[in-house]
């Protein structure tokens, strides 16, 4: 396991659409469909990220 997959601060509650503050929801990224262009862990990682997101 990479220190990326133990660390608890990376893999913190990303989910912003149903927070109390609007300020907050503002950024969703519920809908957001990017391209990743790029292989290996980096890409990974950003799926990873997407995901939680």
């Amino acid at each position: 396991m990479s220190n990326y997959e133990k660390n608890p601060l990376v893999h913190s509650n990303r989910q912003r659409a149903n927070n109390p503050s609007a300020w907050v929801a503002s950024f969703c990224c519920a809908k957001l469909r990017p391209l990743i262009i790029c292989r290996g862990p980096i890409r990974k990682e950003v799926m990873d990220v997407l995901v939680e997101m």
